[in-house]
């Protein structure tokens, strides 16, 4: 199991939302103004987005750019008329850099700042109304300078997320970082989670498995899912911490609990094995179920050979065919194998050789071993296929080179004796009968040794025929 960082930047509000297009916009605010009147200037500005909420910060499903974009605007207000804001053009660059489009707007107020406005692309100007201001505060400008400049450490996460995830020359891991500590030290617990995992990791900062851990240990009570998770990895790798196994059971358990499926297959390994706790099959299987049926291919994969081998539940060939087919078809190479070996000898599902090799195909492109040798049988017996000896060889070659012994044996006897649009090749043959007999395959030992007394295919080697058939136990033929 890998440290996995389950989701690092998990979504506040389970919906999608909206893109958003920048419009440029020429802001001036009179110096008189009030906190009220020049966080509405601000709202003006931002036309289309989601309404301001406590003091300045924008509620999801705004994403951070927004909020970063309003907060400069009151940053400008700030100023009091004074010239232009410095942070307005980084604001404007990080817009363009994250896919955001320019068009001049002004409004009738009094202190040119350049901010972005922010709309449904591919909305009209006309159609786009006014928001609605909602809980709106009498904060004092200060308080907003203060939100921006790192006091409030939502801000400081909003923005640190936003640094981290930009593309290009606009990402900034290291600043992400450093505003991710100072809303940690406050106790922002998701800043917490994310510094913890970049510390683990070294991503941007000096690689601290123990400061790593600190984090995640603080994120998770009150409890950040992903951190717990991670706790528990920690717990159970010793990393970053002296290893304890029972506690890392506790804390995959209290984030299995909660429906993390990555906990939930991780608690099911340590029961499954015994690992560090007492073994118990059926609670393993009982966690693999309730990860698979959340959609984890990996989860099913286990849970289908569970159900195969009647291991901590009972053997049904017809559900392990039906989750190893789930997870198949997420792409699990070994899920595909295997649905394609039940597919062919019609256990716990129809018999179908042709459904077995599109499967075989499926895994051997993805360099499974197993799957490369079968389809490669399948193309030499023309089981489910069109025969085609080349394209089997083909299949041979890539499982032999992965040390595939039967593979090896089969590429070697084709390439020697030629068969159907495969012309012989004895040179190559030798070099995998020289590679199966070196695995010990007792056959290809003594061809080797009769193809060099004969110069079959080679130069005549009285030394390496003879090299061969002792091995092979046939000394009194040298």
């Amino acid at each position: 199991m890998a440290f996995t960082g389950v989701g690092l930047w998990p979504s506040a509000v389970g919906a999608t939302s909206p893109t958003f297009e920048a419009v440029g916009t020429s802001v001036v605010a009179e110096g008189s103004h009030s906190a009220r009147q020049s966080l509405r200037g601000a709202e003006v500005a931002l036309q289309g987005a989601p309404p301001l909420l406590r003091a300045g910060m924008l509620q999801a499903p705004a994403t951070a750019l927004v909020f970063v974009t309003a907060a400069v605007v009151i940053r400008a207000s700030l100023r009091r008329a004074a010239g232009r804001c410095r942070a307005a053009p980084r604001t404007a660059r990080l817009a363009k850099g994250m896919g955001f489009s320019a068009a001049p707007r002004k409004f009738d107020l009094a202190l040119e700042v350049e901010v972005v406005d922010a709309r449904p692309v591919g909305a009209s100007r006309a159609a786009v109304t006014e928001p609605e201001v909602v809980n709106t505060t009498s904060a004092t400008m200060d308080e907003f300078e203060y939100l921006v400049a790192g006091g409030d450490e939502q801000a400081q996460y909003q923005l640190a997320k936003e640094l981290f995830k930009a593309d290009g020359v606009f990402q900034d891991k290291a600043r992400a970082a450093e505003l991710f500590r100072r809303a940690a030290e406050k106790g922002h617990r998701q800043s917490q989670s994310n510094l913890g995992e970049m510390l683990m990791t070294g991503d941007a900062v000096p690689q601290d498995k123990v400061e790593a851990f600190r984090w995640m240990s603080l994120a998770a009570s009150p409890p950040i899912l992903e951190a717990q998770y991670n706790v528990a990895w920690m717990y159970h790798n010793g990393e970053g911490v002296e290893q304890d196994k029972e506690k890392a059971l506790k804390w995959y358990l209290m984030a299995a609990n909660q429906g993390l499926a990555a906990a939930q297959i991780n608690l099911g390994f340590m029961l499954r094995i015994g690992d560090g706790v007492p073994e118990d099959k059926e609670e393993a299987a009982h966690w693999y179920a309730q990860a698979a049926q959340q959609g984890n291919r990996e989860a099913q994969y286990i849970l289908a050979d569970m159900r195969h081998e009647g291991e901590g539940v009972k053997q049904d060939y017809t559900k392990a065919a039906t989750w190893y087919r789930k997870s198949a078809e997420q792409g699990h190479r070994e899920a595909q194998f295997n649905y394609g070996m039940m597919s062919y000898f019609g256990k716990g599902v129809e018999q179908d050789q042709a459904e077995a090799a599109t499967w075989f195909r499926k895994a051997a492109e993805q360099g499974m071993m197993p799957a490369q040798y079968s389809l490669g049988y399948a193309l030499q017996a023309a089981f489910g296929v069109e025969k085609d000896i080349a394209e089997a060889v083909k299949w041979f070659r890539k499982a032999g080179e992965q040390g595939h012994l039967d593979a090896q044996v089969a590429a070697a006897e084709l390439l020697y004796s030629g068969e159907g649009n495969l012309e012989a090749d004895k040179k190559e043959a030798i070099e995998w009968f020289e590679k199966a007999a070196e695995q010990g395959h007792k056959k290809c030992m003594k061809n080797l040794g009769a193809m060099y007394r004969k110069g079959d295919g080679i130069p005549e080697d009285r030394k390496r025929s003879d090299y061969w058939l002792k091995k092979v136990g046939l000394a009194h033929l040298t």
